[in-house]
């Protein structure tokens, strides 16, 4: 069985190298390091890597 996931979350600031979303009322912060998106290393609540490189599709950020 498989099923359709969701995840709602507002683009707060982007930048080349960077951007903030906010997602069920918390802040995140991803940064580009070589190439890749990831969490950065002050987000009190880590993304999985598969939900960042969604998220950063749907902002239409291309993923490496």
């Amino acid at each position: 069985m498989s099923e359709r996931l969701e995840a709602h979350f507002y683009l707060t600031d982007g930048k080349p190298e960077a951007f903030n979303i906010s997602m069920y009322n918390f802040p995140y912060t991803i940064v580009k390091k070589n190439d890749r998106w990831q969490n950065h290393p002050a987000n009190k609540m880590e993304m999985t890597s598969g939900l960042v490189v969604a998220v950063s599709i749907a902002i239409g950020e291309p993923v490496v």
